[in-house]
């Protein structure tokens, strides 16, 4: 994934509507939130590991919505108790989302093809 692909997706995001080449170029993100860091605290996960990577998918219809990778892990462990706190941030997988033009397109080229 490219470094500046969030940075671009950002920009296009005020682009427009409509059936114009300009308005398809919409990101189809309602809202684009930066930057993103999340903490998960959890029960012992003995198999967390460095650069581990998770989709979170907080139904927010963001970018918040996204692929995280883990930058810290660290473990507590008590007499009865096992902890796992992670860090991640967001590595923006933008290219994972389609916007609504593009599915509109591809929905009337199967009808077509089925025609």
């Amino acid at each position: 994934m490219t470094p500046g692909l969030g940075d671009i997706n950002a920009i296009r995001s005020g682009l427009g509507t409509g059936l114009t080449s300009l308005g398809s170029r919409d990101s189809g993100l309602p809202l684009a939130v930066a930057p993103v860091q999340l903490s998960i605290s959890s029960m012992g996960f003995p198999f967390a590991a460095f650069a581990q990577q998770f989709f979170i998918d907080f139904n927010t219809g963001t970018n918040v919505d996204n692929i995280y990778r883990c930058s810290k892990v660290s473990h507590t462990i008590s007499p009865g108790e096992f902890k796992t706190d992670m860090s991640f941030f967001q590595i923006n997988a933008y290219g994972q989302y389609t916007n609504m033009a593009s599915q509109i397109s591809t929905a009337l080229k199967e009808i077509k093809s089925k025609e």
